[in-house]
């Protein structure tokens, strides 16, 4: 996703939780707790899951979904749907949010038609995370797969993954009984699947004949090069058809949620993260342990943490799969399931993101940087040595200061670092979905913390040594360069190459 967990995933300071007796009565608020070393591997991708809900870039890295999160759309929000025929839109409709990825997808041939619609009720809609409207083999309809079949073949057949129409049809009956108008995905862009358009208030504003003069005799066009796997018509289309393309993906890329860089998520939907319902839920056992595989043969995972590319849910029993059918009509039927705690889930967590990315960043670039003389070793521990204390900061108190000793001063910065963004919140405060969230946040936070000390610890001994007890202590101490070279390869060795982009 951003690259401090895949940094994370190769830095060895994972320790094993302490084993606790299983709860009598199972549910989201006692996952953490029955089972915690699950939890302790489930968390980043609990944390990432959160951190990527409608967001186009951070969902490419992880396109199998493992989020169902209830949302709404608000009124007077356009609606864009083309079609081949004419005439109005039959149920169950696709519509995106963008009218570029309509005319993406059908103002190139023939003689298509574009309907503009608007809502004029708030509509009540499942968000499915994840590329999940992107047919492929490789798991990105595994989630739907296993809400509407009851299990996930390792193996689909091809009518399973392209009919997508079936499918629509499967999932509008899911939003029957979850009393909701429909379902929104994400290929390039976002859209929603309206089960029932007149019923759910979406008033057309005008239909646009978008033919392209010339369309058929282009597509007819003999001296065109023929694509014998293509579908009729088999030429390139009308003269607009690579631009239709290419703003289709201009479209999708403004909604790639990393802020000024890639656009904003897609705000038009609005999550309700107090109900979210995850996979990754430890309380799913047929899926642990199963969090490790990836699409590429060299995706490689260590300790559960790490990229979440591969994912899938083809382990997951027909028990779990109801269980999780159940959370998802407790999640959307309000009443006793109406807690929240208004938390900005995403806010915080993009807060994390950002407040240890660019360290991250930082950190791995000194490392990568030539050691081969004293000189330039010492300046990647000096550099290494301020970044980390600018994370520890607020929560540092030198033994000199406080008058402890070095270990209560190390157990006091953890404590007050690891505390810092979850540890206010109380738990009664929460509603039943919350809890995985805030408890999987702790736990990233808690490495993200300890990942800093170790490194300013590291730096601090050669360097000023302002952890010694003493302020006599305190002072320059350079070591041996060769083992310090050995240290930095070690780390460097231990730590991911990542790109900017990919964080």
């Amino acid at each position: 996703m951003f690259g401090i967990l895949d940094i994370l995933s190769r830095w060895r300071i994972f320790g094993k939780p302490e084993r606790k007796s299983p709860s009598d009565e199972l549910s989201h608020r006692s996952a953490c707790s029955t089972y915690p070393e699950q939890c302790q591997k489930t968390a980043p991708f609990v944390f990432d899951s959160v951190y990527s809900l409608l967001k186009q870039w951070p969902s490419n890295y992880a396109p199998n979904g493992h989020s169902a999160v209830p949302a709404t759309v608000a009124p007077n929000t356009l609606l864009y749907h083309a079609q081949m025929t004419h005439g109005e839109p039959k149920n169950p409709v696709f519509f995106a949010f963008d009218a570029e990825m309509s005319l993406g997808i059908y103002g190139s041939t023939g003689t298509p038609t574009l309907h503009v619609m608007t809502t004029t009720k708030e509509l009540r809609v499942l968000y499915l995370d994840g590329h999940s409207a992107t047919l492929t083999k490789t798991g990105t309809l595994d989630s739907q797969i296993a809400i509407l079949k009851g299990h996930v073949p390792a193996y689909p057949s091809e009518e399973l993954i392209y009919n997508d129409h079936q499918r629509a049809v499967e999932l509008c009956q899911l939003a029957n009984q979850l009393n909701i108008d429909g379902i929104v995905r994400m290929n390039a862009g976002f859209e929603i699947l309206v089960c029932d358009y007149h019923k759910s208030g979406v008033r057309e504003l005008f239909v646009t004949n978008i033919t392209v003069p010339g369309n058929e005799s282009r597509e007819d066009d003999p001296s065109l090069p023929r694509d014998p796997h293509r579908q009729p018509p088999l030429g390139y289309g009308n003269d607009f058809a690579e631009q239709n393309g290419w703003e289709w993906v201009r479209s999708s890329t403004s909604h790639y949620g990393n802020g000024a860089v890639g656009g904003i998520p897609e705000n038009r939907v609005r999550l309700d993260i107090c109900r979210i319902v995850s996979w990754y839920d430890p309380s799913l056992q047929s899926l642990n342990g199963s969090h490790r595989a990836g699409i590429r043969s060299n995706d490689t995972y260590e300790n559960g943490w790490g990229l979440r590319r591969g994912h899938r849910l083809l382990e997951a029993t027909a028990n779990d799969i109801a269980t999780f059918r159940e959370w998802l009509s407790a999640a959307t039927s309000g009443g006793k399931n109406s807690k929240c705690s208004q938390t900005n889930w995403q806010a915080l967590i993009e807060t994390i993101v950002d407040k240890y990315r660019s360290r991250a960043r930082e950190i791995l670039s000194n490392l990568e940087k030539d050691s081969s003389d004293a000189k330039a070793v010492h300046q990647i521990i000096h550099n290494i040595y301020t970044l980390t204390h600018a994370v520890l900061h607020p929560y540092l108190e030198y033994p000199v200061v406080g008058g402890v000793a070095k270990p209560e001063a190390k157990a006091k910065t953890l404590a007050r670092c690891s505390a810092s963004y979850t540890g206010h919140i109380q738990l009664d405060s929460l509603s039943e979905f919350e809890v995985l969230i805030k408890e999987s946040t702790h736990i990233v936070v808690i490495k993200l913390c300890q990942w800093a000390w170790d490194l300013f610890e590291w730096t601090d001994g050669r360097t000023h040594n302002r952890l010694q007890q003493t302020a006599q202590a305190s002072g320059r101490s350079q070591g041996d360069t060769r083992a310090i070279q050995q240290e930095i390869a070690g780390m460097f060795g231990r730590a991911v190459r990542i790109s900017v982009d990919q964080m």
